[in-house]
């Protein structure tokens, strides 16, 4: 997994070492990588995600509520345009509404940016009157 980030250039060899000559429990080193994601810049994030899917880390992919190679269709997935998708995802127990853009690799798999927002259930219901309808819409909403 970490040298898949390596070669992401998401991580240097320096900070290989550090996570890996970590001392402690294997979740000490798994909590140093991920205080580091961070830091590493907007894309960090977006490629965590694609190399947990290259190293068959299907269980992480579940617990962050991405889809997984199993997942024909993501549930409550919807494609907006223009890279621009709506997922439902719960919580602490509440349900989240997140309106994001996504980068899609050439495998035609898709990751969540940052660039984005995120909305209680609450909030969601009480802009049914709000009709988007492309891209040039929802833009201003990620800038």
């Amino acid at each position: 997994m970490v040298d898949k980030l390596v070669q992401f250039e998401v991580l240097t060899c320096l900070m290989k070492a550090e996570i890996i000559e970590k001392p402690g429990t294997s979740f000490d080193r798994v909590r140093e990588l991920l205080s580091m994601l961070p830091r590493q810049g907007p894309q960090a994030y977006t490629l965590f995600c694609k190399a947990l899917e290259e190293c068959g880390e299907i269980q992480a992919l579940t617990m962050l509520g991405l889809e997984t190679p199993s997942d024909k269709f993501p549930r409550s997935h919807l494609d907006l345009g223009g890279e621009v998708f709506v997922t439902a995802k719960s919580w602490n127990n509440l349900l989240n509404i997140h309106i994001r853009t996504y980068d899609v690799y050439s495998s035609g798999r898709s990751y969540p940016t940052r660039r984005g927002i995120v909305l209680t259930l609450k909030h969601w219901l009480e802009i049914p009157g709000v009709k988007l309808s492309g891209k040039e819409e929802i833009e201003p909403m990620f800038t």
